[in-house]
């Protein structure tokens, strides 16, 4: 499979291995999930004739991004992306030492992302865009991880509070237009 180098799948799942099924991405068709329970992040894939669905480990994932990126063939193929082949049993990618070949995982079955996440995004009847790095530290000014967000419209600000919402402390994040 070909993926873009752009994309960072592996930063959605979970780091609790309580939760084995989602320490782990998972490829589907023509998309790589990845999910910790509480998100879901699909990321399109251009698949190869060999590749199969199943587990992809995080860490052979990002060896094969890290050892593409070093390989000038890879860049030279395939600007902005890096190649890994998805088998049944192994995942394989080249490196400047030669191929190397992973075991894929098998411990389980993975969710299935129908009706959680869209197969093509589709404008929902609410969109705001806003920096997530704003509201990141809205969240931290307020004392949070976890806040509410609440808003009027797509161009007025957006109201940011604690959950647990016990005074006047809040935040005010503007809008951004998209692009």
């Amino acid at each position: 499979m070909i993926i873009p180098s752009k994309y960072r799948p592996e930063l959605g799942v979970s780091k609790d291995r309580p939760r084995e099924l989602l320490t782990s991405l998972y490829l589907r068709g023509s998309m790589l999930y990845a999910t910790n329970g509480r998100m879901a992040i699909q990321i399109p894939v251009e698949r190869e004739p060999d590749d199969v669905d199943g587990f992809i480990p995080v860490e052979a994932l990002v060896e094969a991004r890290q050892t593409c990126a070093r390989s000038a063939t890879t860049r030279r193929q395939r600007p902005g992306s890096f190649m890994m082949s998805a088998r049944k049993a192994t995942l394989a990618f080249d490196s400047k030492f030669g191929p190397i070949e992973m075991k894929r995982p098998e411990p389980g079955v993975y969710p299935t992302m129908t009706g959680v996440i869209d197969a093509t995004p589709r404008r929902r009847t609410h969109c705001i865009s806003f920096d997530v790095a704003f509201l990141s530290a809205c969240a931290a000014a307020l004392g949070h991880k976890c806040v509410t967000i609440s808003f009027d419209g797509p161009e007025t600000p957006i109201i940011v509070q604690a959950l647990d919402n016990t005074g006047a402390a809040h935040a005010v994040l503007m809008p951004v237009r998209p692009a």
